[in-house]
């Protein structure tokens, strides 16, 4: 069942229920922390967004505006909020699939709650400890390389462990195209960052809850959990009202939703950004 929650751009978007009311968190965070991070010229009519994970698209309007193309990847249920979502949007192309190494098949095991931590079946579970299985689907899994994009500026990943798969599917990509990468890593730390320096990239910061900081080394930052001696600065807070205030047409809420039941924003995950600082 589709709720119809919000507008953006005075068009409807869709989730599966209440509990991802938490949207309202998510919209506008990106492009501020792009902004701060201040990586050059990424937006055009000529430039590609790739959206690897992208539940029921919230990023990927987000950038209908920023982008000339904009493909998003879904392999569960949210995927339907994701393609009514996109619907509306001639630059927008919604993809059921799982992104990883492998042109093939695989299951993907669902628990209840809001999915963002449904995973594929070779992975590991990502705190689920409160969460109940319910089950698993059969999902294709493709590699970004098959498709052979070209001009992509700007990846998202938050695949919920899957991230060195997904990397090792599109190594060819991101040597051909230098996009800078957002990436929330849940598993395999060391090898992501690893592939990652390997293809010269580097990290240029991490964002998490409303902050952005810069950081020295993110292999540090996993083993420590006081990184205040790896970071070398913090940007101020992103202010959702604000941004809204500054675009009053971008954002509306469609319907009132008790506070009570908008969770807020995880503050113990974060997204790592990369990008080649030489090419």
């Amino acid at each position: 069942m589709l709720s119809l929650i919000y507008k953006i751009y005075g068009q409807p978007y869709f989730v599966r229920d209440r509990r991802h009311a938490g949207i309202a968190n998510i919209f506008g965070r990106s492009r501020h922390v792009l902004d701060k991070l201040n990586l050059g010229d990424i937006y055009g009519p000529d430039k590609v967004y790739l959206d690897c994970g992208a539940s029921t698209g919230i990023e990927s309007v987000s950038y209908v505006k920023h982008f000339g193309e904009i493909h998003s990847f879904e392999p569960g249920d949210d995927y339907f909020c994701l393609r009514e979502n996109l619907k509306n949007y001639d630059n927008c192309t919604a993809h059921r699939l799982a992104l990883s190494d492998d042109n093939a098949t695989a299951s993907l095991v669902v628990y209840r709650g809001t999915g963002r931590t449904n995973h594929l079946d070779f992975i590991p579970p990502i705190d689920n400890d409160s969460r109940k299985r319910i089950g698993s689907s059969k999902v294709v899994t493709r590699t970004l390389d098959s498709f052979d994009f070209s001009n992509v500026s700007y990846m998202k990943i938050d695949v919920e462990g899957c991230e060195y798969n997904l990397l090792l599917g599109a190594k060819e990509l991101l040597k051909n195209n230098n996009p800078v990468l957002k990436i929330e890593i849940s598993n395999m730390h060391n090898e992501v960052v690893d592939l990652l320096y390997g293809l010269d990239y580097s990290v240029i910061g991490f964002a998490m809850d409303t902050y952005v900081y810069s950081l020295s080394d993110p292999l540090v930052f996993f083993k420590s959990p006081d990184y205040s001696n790896n970071v070398f600065w913090k940007s101020g807070d992103f202010s959702l009202l604000e941004f809204k205030e500054n675009h009053p047409r971008e954002f509306e809420r469609y319907s009132e939703i008790p506070p009570a039941e908008i969770p807020p924003y995880n503050p113990n995950w974060g997204d790592f950004y990369f990008m080649k600082l030489n090419d």
